[in-house]
C-alpha cells in the first residue's frame, strides 16, 4: 500500500463501489492499482486482477517493494490474476474468440465473475486496451455495468484504470459520472521536475451526489509515492 494515498483515501467505504483511475502519465500507469491491490490483500479480501497491460510478474515486483507478496497471495487463493495479454494474443492468432471485437465480452465477463466472492475487489488494469482492440464504448459500458451489478450483490468494489486518448473522451466522461471516487493522475503541467513527478486530483461523491475535488502533487520514489498539497515542494514556485 502507499501510506500517503491511504491517508487521503482511507478505508474503502461500502458505498464506494466504483473507483475510476484516469491515468494520463508517461510510463507510470498503474500506480494506484498497486495501492488497491495491497489494500485488498492486507484486509483479507479476495482480489481479482484483469491484467490487460501488466503481467503478474510486474505486480509482484512492485508489491514486494510495497510490503506484500502477490505470488504468495495467488498460491493461497487470495489473489486471482487473469492474464489478458495472453488472451489478446490468442484471439489475434484466432486460437480463441474471447477477445475478438464483434463477438462481445460475455466470455470474459463470465471468467471474471467466476473468480469473485463476497467482498471481492476487482482491479481492471487499463480498460483502454479493450478500446484499442476495437471494442465499442457500448460494449465496454455493458461489460462494466454487469460487473458492477455483480459486485454490488457481493458487497464488492471495482477499481478501473483508463488511459485518455482522442477517441476515449465520451467513454471516460460517462465513467466519471458513474464513479463514486475518481482519481486523475497526470505529469507535471509545467514540465519535468526532480522533486515533483506529477499532479493528482481526487474526487469523492458526497451524499448530495455532488463531487468534492481535492488537488495534490506527487513524487514517485523507489518504494513509495509521496503525496503533498500543491506548492509545498521546494521545486514548485
Amino acid at each position: 500500500m502507499l501510506p500517503a494515498a491511504n491517508d487521503i483515501i482511507g478505508e474503502i467505504r461500502s458505498n464506494q463501489r466504483f473507483i475510476l483511475i484516469t491515468d494520463n502519465t508517461a510510463g507510470r500507469n498503474g500506480i494506484f492499482s498497486h495501492h488497491f491491490l495491497g489494500y485488498g490483500l492486507k484486509n483479507k479480501k479476495k482480489v481479482t486482477i484483469l491484467g490487460l497491460e501488466h503481467s503478474l510478474g510486474h505486480f509482484h515486483l512492485v508489491g514486494v517493494k510495497l510490503g506484500y507478496n502477490p505470488m504468495k497471495a495467488k498460491e493461497t487463493g487470495d489473489l486471482c490474476h487473469i492474464d489478458g495479454s495472453s488472451k489478446i494474443l490468442n484471439s489475434a492468432l484466432q486460437q480463441d474468440n474471447i477477445l475478438r471485437p464483434g463477438l462481445g465480452l460475455e466470455e470474459l465477463y463470465k471468467e471474471v465473475q467466476d473468480n469473485m466472492t463476497n467482498g471481492s475487489i476487482l482491479i481492471i488494469d487499463n480498460l483502454s486496451f479493450l478500446s484499442l482492440l476495437g471494442f465499442s464504448d457500448r460494449e465496454l459500458n455493458m461489460f462494466l455495468q454487469k460487473l458492477l451489478l455483480k459486485l454490488n450483490n457481493l458487497d464488492g468494489h471495482l477499481i478501473c484504470t483508463v488511459v485518455p486518448s482522442v477517441n476515449s473522451t465520451q467513454l471516460i466522461n460517462y465513467l466519471s459520472r458513474l464513479a463514486d471516487v475518481g482519481i486523475s493522475v497526470e505529469d507535471m503541467r509545467t514540465g519535468k521536475s526532480r522533486d515533483v513527478s506529477g499532479h493528482l486530483t481526487f474526487q469523492f461523491r458526497e451524499e448530495t451526489g455532488d463531487m468534492k475535488n481535492c488537488d495534490y502533487q506527487f513524487r514517485v520514489e523507489d518504494k513509495t509515492v509521496k503525496i503533498f498539497p500543491p506548492g509545498t515542494s521546494s521545486a514548485v514556485l
